[in-house]
């Protein structure tokens, strides 16, 4: 299923690791998840076998609608 906001496919502890290193927080701040795109039905083999896309961008930047702040993660697996 993919969806947008809501809760990854994946669970959100391993993206976090990597997002507190490309997307710092400030005290307070929070993750949004923006998109989750599944792989395995209209984009089959895209992104690995039975993995999700992810973007994820910080509450703040998501209030300022400064996307460019996004960040990707192909979740394979």
């Amino acid at each position: 299923m993919s969806h947008l906001y809501g809760h990854s496919w994946k669970g959100a502890a391993g993206a976090r690791d990597v997002l507190a290193e490309v997307l710092p927080l400030t005290p307070g701040g929070e993750y949004v998840l923006l998109l989750d795109l599944e792989s395995w039905t209209h984009l089959e083999g895209w992104f690995g076998d039975a993995g999700h896309l992810e973007v994820w961008i910080r509450r703040s930047d998501l209030a300022a609608r400064d996307f460019g702040r996004a960040w990707c993660l192909m979740r394979l697996g």
